[in-house]
């Protein structure tokens, strides 16, 4: 009968839609758990950041991306896969919260900066979200503290735990409309002069902060 059929296929649709977040999951805590092999290399960190973003550029809704990234920043020695999979939880972690905004913009910058052994590459994410809750603040990079009813809570503790793995820290500023998460690595090699530039990259839709 009808309403059998509506009831089985809505019983359906929650369990395949259960499972798949239980993968998600089991995926997420698998990654988190697994001590990685760096395989570091020589690269431009600038570059990969323009590489993961042209990817939310062409999603089925299209993410607003502004990169303001420092010119001349030195090459870094690190892992870029693993540095890959920290840019795309970041930018996730923004999607999710940005989700009920029709102006959702997120802002990817770089920058140099003077430590008190070695140079920093800084990497800041910053959206445009209601930020954090005040409750999770605090624990924001502890395994499994999420406010999003999507979320795991494991993805700012991978890529808390990515960082430590190169030696680099993170910090988080809070605000009343915008989340910023700074990811600091250190430079090997000398630094040529340092200036803050707006990638002009046709294929992402750059937006103006105010």
């Amino acid at each position: 009968d009808a309403p059998e059929v509506d009831l089985l296929d809505r019983a359906t649709h929650t369990i395949i839609q259960q499972v798949e977040a239980m993968k998600q999951m089991v995926n997420a805590f698998s990654e988190y758990a697994r001590t990685p092999t760096m395989e570091i290399t020589r690269f431009d960190l600038n570059a990969l950041i323009t590489e993961v973003s042209e990817l939310y550029a062409h999603q089925e809704k299209p993410l607003a991306i502004k990169l303001s990234l420092a010119a001349d920043l030195p090459a870094i020695n690190a892992d870029a896969g693993r540095l890959r999979q920290v840019l795309h939880n970041l930018l996730r972690n923004a999607i999710e919260a940005l989700e009920p905004q029709a102006d959702a913009r997120v802002e990817i910058a770089t920058r140099y900066v003077d430590g008190a052994d070695a140079g920093l590459a800084e990497v800041t994410v910053t959206d445009n979200g209601p930020g954090f809750s005040s409750d999770i603040v605090e624990q924001a990079f502890d395994p499994y503290v999420t406010s999003k009813p999507k979320g795991t809570g494991l993805g700012l503790a991978i890529v808390k735990k990515i960082m430590e793995d190169h030696g680099g820290a993170l910090t988080l500023d809070d605000g009343p409309a915008h989340a910023r998460v700074a990811a600091r690595l250190a430079i090997t090699g000398p630094r040529s002069g340092c200036s803050q530039r707006v990638t002009d990259a046709s294929s992402i839709p750059v937006v103006e902060f105010a």
